[in-house]
């Protein structure tokens, strides 16, 4: 009589509720914006872009979204970082640019810097503009990540 061995092996992460996959964790900031724009403009907006990053981290399946501890320079594994490079506001509406880096374990990606650009008008304000930048950013960053196609440069 023959006789079989099946064996199967998975990573699981065993939580007080159950027993889920292993998500993948992400480094969000440091948040910075340039020089020329006012700090009192600035805070708000980059609050905002901190948070927008993180609600799209915990959106996707298969992440989870760390903030860095203060002075942390070389984070582990992936680190999307964001800078606001512009405020313009003009005739009733705001137009914000913001730009957006990927390290790999403390050192640059082979992912190109990532611009986005927007412009509130009506009822809205820069930060729902810079919102709607970084949801698009974030989600394309995200995607290449979960596809393989960033990695540490060099």
């Amino acid at each position: 009589m023959p006789f079989f061995v099946i064996r199967f092996s998975a990573i699981f992460a065993y939580t007080g509720g159950g027993i889920r996959k292993q998500h993948m964790e992400i480094t969000l900031g440091p948040w910075t914006a340039e020089k020329n724009i006012r700090q009192d403009v600035s805070k708000p907006l980059l609050d905002a872009m901190a948070d927008e990053a993180m609600r799209m981290v915990k959106r996707t399946e298969g992440f989870n979204g760390r903030v860095p501890p203060p002075g942390e320079t070389k984070a582990p594994g992936f680190n999307i970082i964001g800078r606001l490079i512009s405020i313009a506001e003009k005739s009733g509406s705001s137009q914000v640019t913001a730009r957006f880096n990927v390290n790999v374990d403390g050192f640059m990606s082979n992912m190109a810097t990532l611009e986005g650009k927007a412009t509130a008008s009506g009822g809205m304000t820069a930060e729902d503009a810079l919102r709607a930048v970084v949801e698009t950013r974030v989600q394309t960053i995200l995607k290449a990540i979960q596809a393989g196609r960033i990695v540490r440069q060099g």
